[in-house]
């Protein structure tokens, strides 16, 4: 890659993590607020730890694209150990002291199957658009009937009554 296009990749890399970083320290701000109720504090828990999530990312995809610890500590606002933390650990160590810990554990849960569900979604799209297969339109018509129903049938087993909009 020329240097010029390694530059365009720091300065995206740079970009990005210093977007990761004001979103963190907002909702941090944000969680520490009180008088919410117990879903009010396992939503402020839930934000924040994938704001931690996000932030771990952008230093990984940073650290990736060459920028130094020195420039990460400058773009995030952050000491380089905690940086290093970050890195080494992942979001746990930029979460803020005083998080309920169950809370901040369910929701590093939910982040995870979460991902784990989109990557399923994204093996299922990629195999159905392979040209060395090709169902038909109305094979995927039933595939798309049949995930709808298993999708309706766990929400309600799982005490979802309302439809998801679309």
């Amino acid at each position: 890659m020329n240097g010029s296009g390694v530059g365009a990749i720091r300065s995206e890399a740079e970009r990005q993590l210093e977007h990761a970083a004001a979103r963190h320290r907002e909702v941090v701000a944000a969680s520490v607020q009180s008088g919410r109720s117990a879903a009010g504090d396992s939503t402020a828990a839930a934000a924040v730890t994938r704001g931690a999530a996000l932030v771990a990312f952008a230093l990984r995809r940073a650290v990736a694209a060459g920028i130094d610890v020195e420039r990460l500590a400058a773009l995030s606002g952050w000491e380089p150990k905690v940086i290093g933390e970050a890195l080494e650990r992942g979001p746990a160590a930029v979460l803020p002291p005083g998080l309920d810990v169950a809370l901040v554990t369910r929701s590093e849960a939910t982040l995870d199957a979460t991902a784990e569900l989109d990557q399923l979604l994204r093996r299922i799209s990629a195999d159905v658009v392979d040209p060395d297969w090709a169902p038909a339109p109305v094979d995927l018509d039933e595939l798309r009937d049949l995930l709808e129903q298993q999708w309706l049938a766990w929400r309600r087993r799982h005490g979802r009554r309302a439809v998801a909009p679309d």
